[in-house]
């Protein structure tokens, strides 16, 4: 799970840092679909349902607030990524993620919706047990520390079997998914 963490902490910071040259058209208020934009165009909040709860974010004009939750966002995510604080930067990040995904959930397409749930998973494995910071401070060497309990890592297999499941069905169901 620590190398999980690595990789997802590795993703999503490169994710966020690959954005940063678009910032103002895709994040900030004066973006895309940012709070200046809710405030001239009155209407339903554009978006999927699904994470219509989550676009409190959409509806900020200050961009001293965006931007600084941004920042907060990176750091979290490189904190997250080697392991120092983990659990804290972890929930940081992931909550921050979730917050941007629903400020313009167009810029970032599919990936964002699952590495929000492999994070999650990751966050519930002591996964600041290895590859890290924390783990280098607090020196974990005994066995009763080289052990964890297997249900994070089982949610996280179970997962990604499921979305193979569902995308194989979707193509035995019909088979002009080949036509395009």
């Amino acid at each position: 799970m620590a190398v999980a963490r690595v990789l997802l902490g590795t993703a999503l910071l490169g994710a966020y840092l690959s954005l940063l040259p678009s910032y103002d058209a895709v994040l900030a208020p004066d973006g895309l679909l940012g709070g200046t934009f809710h405030a001239q165009v009155p209407g339903p909040t554009i978006g999927r349902s699904t994470t219509q709860n989550l676009r409190w974010l959409q509806h900020a004009t200050d961009p001293l607030l965006v931007a600084t939750l941004y920042g907060v966002l990176l750091v979290a995510c490189a904190a997250f990524t080697v392991g120092y604080r983990t659990r804290i930067a972890g929930v940081v990040a992931l909550l921050l993620h979730v917050a941007f995904h629903g400020r313009n959930e167009f810029v970032f397409w599919g990936w964002a919706e699952m590495l929000t749930a492999f994070t999650l998973y990751v966050l519930l494995a002591p996964s600041g047990r290895g590859l890290g910071v924390d783990a280098w401070r607090q020196r974990r060497s005994d066995a009763d520390d080289a052990t964890m309990a297997a249900w994070p890592l089982r949610l996280l297999q179970i997962h990604v079997s499921l979305v193979y499941v569902v995308a194989a069905w979707s193509r035995l169901d019909n088979p002009h998914w080949l036509d395009g």
